[in-house]
């Protein structure tokens, strides 16, 4: 089910309400009836301007969503400010798999805090094969934590490998 003609404006409504509850409520009813309006709308709150509860739902639910135009928001949200909405980015971003989040995610390898470092690195084992020449190539950084993230990283992804 997609959000119909009429909860256009209600979603409009919900997402921009001053308080935050209505708009989880909101993120999480897109959630639950996804597809592409859906997609757009969590995009769209995964920009929200004043709370950052909102936005790490929203990365969560993308990332549930699996949809791949959620990707370069996505990406983009690994720049946010917040390091919870950073680690639901780096998360989503495993879960849906894209190759192209690669090279974000190894930057994120090197974030300040250790949460979002770490789903970056599970993101990346998700995303597999694809990840491994940018981890092969990380793995030569002078930055031994960051080599050693990548190496761990490139174990997981054998392992796994070995396990299909």
């Amino acid at each position: 089910m997609t959000p119909s003609d009429d909860s256009v404006s209600h979603y409009d409504r919900e997402l921009t309400h001053m308080d935050p509850d209505v708009r989880w409520i909101a993120v999480t009813d897109l959630e639950e009836e996804g597809g592409p309006e859906a997609v757009r709308y969590l995009i769209r709150a995964l920009r929200d301007p004043e709370f950052i509860s909102i936005r790490w739902r929203s990365a969560m639910a993308l990332g549930n969503l699996g949809d791949h135009t959620a990707v370069e928001p996505l990406i983009a949200a690994l720049g946010d400010e917040n390091d919870h909405v950073r680690e639901e980015a780096a998360d989503a971003l495993g879960r849906i798999g894209d190759p192209r989040a690669v090279s974000s995610l190894i930057t994120a390898l090197k974030d300040p805090q250790r949460g979002v470092r770490l789903r970056a690195l599970s993101a990346l084992v998700r995303i597999g094969d694809a990840a491994k020449p940018a981890l092969e190539n990380a793995m030569g950084s002078v930055e031994e934590a960051f080599a050693r993230l990548a190496r761990e990283a490139l174990d997981d992804i054998q392992k796994k490998d070995t396990r299909t």
